[in-house]
């Protein structure tokens, strides 16, 4: 038997869970910890599975496509598509696509229209895909396993939704644990909802209340796990020596620059050009230095556009930097070693402002209390809209973070080089809006949200499914 499964589908979320203090804890309580992952190259998890004591399990991602409906019909279904900017972003942009896809975006698009309407429809709707996630080698792995408890980080993702209803069937307590704060708004709806919730803060709290009417006891707010690094591993000599290993001066400023990929910001090579040319030529001051840090995704799998990479190492000179993500191979997608998450939380940390295009960036910036600048704008020609770096400040949760108040927006180039020159001569601008930010979005952010987790969990596990709510709200 099992105590805890948590299930990755995910690079990030095994930073949230197999970076951060969680399976310590529970191990160090005698309890017994899997990590269920599709399959593919687990050597990397392997490593770490030995070191800290839990197991890795695999499981055939063949098992699950038996006449499931691939990720980017779904919303189509559940979701009012043409309501929610995030994917109606990814309908327009697959409209004009001149293939057999683009065709079906067009017909699932008026379907869409009808679900949305007929209550009746979307029931039915929801009821066929659920039985078409029941799985026979999913229910065999999970009764193999017996787990206790099993933790779901990413629940739009099929194989993760398959593993939470066959636990459900079984009578196991099932939780979410949500590796990112857009999973709510911006993925599609989660056809298998986990019966508990660890919230990152109160807004996610409150998002989980207004889209799957799951609230009150049911919901515990216990802050980031893998941000607890921002407030426990970030020192000056970290800072000092990570801007060294670039070349960098250790003592002088320096100005972050988090890249998002192409998909989302299509011209944003260009203000990261134009950034590094003001610190050149000491717009900032004649000590000024810059970090560039792609995104993962910037590098790796379907969303990179490789074109930016030789653009990024001309940039390279005494005083700017490119700090690229540390991957590692593995069958989670966007997976990084363990230490990307302490180099970036020191580079964060000392940084006199961090510019970025509305990713989870701002708020590990924010969490540190670093101002943050939003180009969200397209250099030269507008893109429209579905293509645009604009279309990110209409996303429900970055909308959401950006009326708190602690962030600039800018729209253009010289937009973006005064604000970045605001806060450079008063940093305490919108520090109130950080503080608002942070609480809200990020809940207790004391260096011991791996701890509030773990607690929550073994209560859990020793007070069973009856007692689960109480586990959680005691």
């Amino acid at each position: 038997m099992t105590d805890i499964c948590f299930v990755v589908s995910h690079g990030f979320a095994a930073r949230m869970v197999v970076y951060s203090r969680v399976i310590p804890l529970l191990r160090g309580q005698g309890l017994s910890v899997v990590l269920l992952v599709p399959e593919g190259d687990t050597a990397h998890l392997n490593s770490i599975a030995e070191e800290m004591g839990f197991r890795v399990e695999v499981i055939s991602t063949g098992a699950l496509r038996g006449g499931r409906l691939s990720g980017w019909i779904r919303p189509y279904l559940f979701e009012d598509v043409g309501r929610n900017p995030a994917l109606r972003a990814k309908h327009l942009r697959s409209v004009r696509r001149m293939d057999a896809r683009g065709l079906a975006s067009r017909a699932f698009f008026v379907l869409n229209r009808a679900a949305c309407r007929i209550a009746r429809l979307r029931r039915a709707l929801v009821n066929w895909q659920r039985g078409k996630l029941r799985s026979r080698v999913v229910g065999e792995t999970v009764k193999k396993l017996r787990p206790a408890v099993v933790v779901s980080t990413y629940p739009v993702n099929d194989l993760e939704a398959s593993v939470l209803l066959e636990a459900q069937c079984l009578g196991i307590p099932t939780v979410g644990q949500l590796l990112s704060w857009d999973n709510i708004t911006s993925k599609g709806r989660w056809l298998v909802i986990p019966d508990l919730f660890l919230a990152w803060g109160s807004i996610m709290a409150e998002e989980l209340g207004r889209y799957y009417g799951v609230g009150g006891e049911r919901v515990m707010c216990t802050g980031v796990t893998h941000f607890d690094t921002h407030i426990n591993g970030v020192t000056r000599p970290r800072i000092v020596e990570s801007l060294e290993r670039l070349g960098l001066e250790g003592e002088r400023p320096y100005l972050l620059f988090g890249m998002s990929s192409p998909v989302f910001a299509p011209t944003e090579i260009e203000v990261v050009e134009h950034v590094a040319r003001l610190v050149e030529s000491d717009q900032f001051g004649a000590e000024m230095q810059l970090v560039v840090r792609p995104h993962p995704q910037n590098v790796m799998g379907s969303m990179a556009d490789m074109s930016w990479l030789p653009r990024l190492e001309m940039l390279r000179s005494s005083r700017v930097a490119v700090q690229f993500p540390l991957m590692v191979r593995s069958s989670l997608p966007w997976a990084t070693e363990r230490e990307d998450m302490l180099v970036l939380a020191n580079l964060i940390g000392g940084c006199s402002v961090c510019i970025n295009s509305g990713s989870t960036l701002s708020l590990d910036a924010i969490i540190q209390d670093r101002p943050v600048v939003l180009p969200l704008f397209d250099v030269g020609s507008q893109w429209p809209w579905w293509a645009s770096a604009r279309r990110i400040g209409d996303y429900i949760h970055q909308r959401t973070m950006i009326e708190l108040g602690g962030v600039t927006v800018t729209h253009s180039l010289e937009e973006t080089m005064r604000a970045i020159a605001v806060y450079l001569a008063d940093p305490s601008v919108h520090s109130a809006g950080r503080r608002l930010t942070r609480d809200r979005e990020l809940g207790p952010c004391d260096g011991r949200a791996s701890e509030r987790v773990a607690r929550a969990l073994q209560r859990l596990v020793a007070e069973g499914y009856s007692a689960g709510v109480r586990a959680l709200s005691g």
